[in-house]
């Protein structure tokens, strides 16, 4: 049975991707409340990374409520390569904190590792306008189907088909949004 927190996770988190579709700021709000309402439920189940995973979250969804309120998304950062390092920096503390808090954590670890830092290097990535978040959102939305339906969770299957829907519908959008931006370019640098 959902709880009322757990409905609120799902409303909000259901709203943070349909406002990131939309590049409004709007999802950075709904984001860190779903966050807050999902760590909730993560310490109550002894879900210790996924915890932290939810307080980075909220930390991340105040930066880009900052940092989308100031103006600063420029479709330059779209396929940005100078974020890589700071990708592949938050992967190794991912792993580092994993290391860290393997003898608490109660999920199946394996999974647990690769679906949590691929969440937050997305959300890192969205949160600088690179269209590859789109691509890793879909891919994890499919897991959690495939995860909710082994697990004969169909409520979470059927969060997660909204979400993929969703997930594809921005990854589409950001996607052909890009094309035409180059495309546009290309023209203007011919003439």
């Amino acid at each position: 049975m959902i709880t009322f927190i757990g409905l609120l996770s799902i409303i909000t988190n259901l709203l943070s991707v349909y406002f990131a579709t939309k590049n409004d700021i709007k999802t950075w709000l709904f984001g860190g409340l779903a966050a807050a309402y999902t760590a909730y439920l993560f310490i109550h189940e002894n879900l210790f990374f996924s915890f932290i995973y939810q307080v980075i979250t909220i930390i991340l969804c105040i930066i880009g409520l900052k940092k989308w309120q100031t103006n600063q998304q420029s479709n330059e950062n779209l396929l940005s390569v100078k974020h890589t390092a700071l990708y592949v920096l938050l992967t190794f503390l991912c792993f580092a904190f994993i290391i860290f808090f393997i003898p608490y954590s109660n999920t199946k670890l394996f999974i647990d590792i690769i679906l949590t830092t691929l969440s937050l290097i997305a959300t890192i990535m969205l949160l600088n306008h690179n269209i590859f978040a789109w691509i890793i959102f879909v891919i994890l939305d499919i897991c959690y189907v495939f995860i909710g339906v082994k697990l004969n969770n169909f409520h979470l299957v059927a969060l997660y088909l909204v979400m993929f829907g969703l997930a594809f519908h921005g990854c589409l959008k950001n996607i052909r949004k890009y094309l035409k931006m180059n495309y546009i370019d290309d023209i203007l640098e011919f003439f």
